[in-house]
């Protein structure tokens, strides 16, 4: 579950080393999609502390653990913005959005670079 005050990138750069420790193993080889993606998506989801962003996820057709964390991300950010301008100062709110979207940013690239194998088994050692 995401903590209270953890991100959503952060949230998802735990989840992803929690399933590290997993091995994951496809129920038939003919199966199309990842079943790493399909538990980390689930887990994603239903972790998530905004009810309204679980809710964005849940209305989404062909949704995958990837395309989840970018909206989930764009929508906090979005909500963020949205308080900062609602609450400060011009010269504050650029600062303050500017500091956001750089920490989105670089928690994006760490969320991207942790690996997820799809084979048969994942293994993420």
């Amino acid at each position: 579950m995401q903590a209270a005050n953890e991100t959503i990138a952060q949230y998802t750069v735990a989840l992803r080393k929690l399933s590290s420790t997993c091995n994951f193993v496809y129920p038939e080889p003919t199966c199309k999609k990842s079943i790493a993606q399909v538990f980390l998506q689930a887990q994603f989801i239903r972790g998530l502390s905004d009810p309204t962003i679980r809710e964005k996820l849940l209305q989404e057709k062909d949704l995958t653990f990837g395309n989840a964390t970018k909206i989930a991300l764009a929508l906090e950010a979005s909500k963020l913005g949205n308080r900062v301008l609602s609450s400060s100062t011009e010269g504050e709110v650029n600062k303050s959005l500017y500091q956001n979207l750089l920490d989105v940013k670089i928690l994006q690239v760490k969320i991207q670079s942790t690996p997820i194998e799809s084979p048969t088994k994942l293994n993420l050692k």
